[in-house]
């Protein structure tokens, strides 16, 4: 590619950079193009993330954080990616309030004497409140998600264990362009993907599907290995 002088691209510990590159290189495009600028790259990169944490839940793509448990039971496969964004901390319950910080999606709870802790939803918060067989209590007890984390009951509850998926780190890529047009990637000002290689591809082959480009996942993995193998 003119303009600029490309390394290789790695399969190894992929920057944003990286992706960058192979995102020219599968649409055939110079890195000083203009062809997909920095900034948009930037925006694709960050919406691409959270959609990506979406799929990989099973999630519907107008899930809000906070607004819902759903999403179908995750394989092996999938308990690996999501690792890097996996919490588990016992938590204080304060009037029957476990406040979590900065999840995006709440797995389960359980106490210390729990037999079978539930987490229901907010359409059977009324029919369970009062329930006369199904009362809460401390060896089977049940939340619903709010804004702030769980709801608990039995309110007499004092502290919970709970697994949750935190927010990714929002990537950013920064680049500098000094006077004879070669461009630069700045990674200590920039902020990686926080997913193994294998699902930076897969952010990346979504984002090149809104850029118009068609090619299937095994093929840009073929590409990116070959990429590897032999450098650009």
């Amino acid at each position: 590619m003119g303009g600029v002088q490309l390394p290789m691209v790695k399969l190894t510990d992929m920057t944003n950079w990286d992706i960058y590159l192979l995102a020219h290189t599968v649409a055939n495009k110079d890195v000083l193009s203009n062809w997909f600028p920095v900034d948009k790259f930037n925006a694709e990169l960050k919406a691409k993330n959270i959609l990506h944490l979406k799929n990989r839940l099973g999630l519907p793509e107008r899930y809000q954080p906070g607004t819902m448990r759903a999403g179908a039971s995750a394989s092996r496969q999938i308990e690996i990616d999501l690792l890097p964004f996996l919490v588990k901390k016992q938590v204080q319950v304060l009037s029957g309030e476990a406040i979590v910080v900065d999840f995006f999606y709440i797995n389960d709870f359980y106490t210390d004497v729990s037999i079978a802790p539930e987490i229901i939803s907010q359409q059977e918060l009324g029919q369970r409140i009062r329930h006369p067989l199904r009362k809460a209590t401390s060896e089977y007890p049940w939340a619903v998600i709010t804004q702030k984390g769980l709801s608990i009951q039995p309110s007499t509850t004092t502290e919970v264990y709970v697994s949750w998926y935190r927010n990714p780190q929002e990537p950013n890529m920064v680049t500098t362009v000094d006077s004879d047009g070669i461009m630069t990637y700045d990674q200590l000002n920039s902020t990686e993907l926080e997913w193994s290689d294998t699902n930076k591809l897969a952010v990346l082959h979504m984002i090149l599907q809104d850029a118009g480009i068609i090619t299937s996942m095994p093929d840009l993995e073929q590409l990116a290995q070959k990429l590897t193998e032999t450098g650009m």
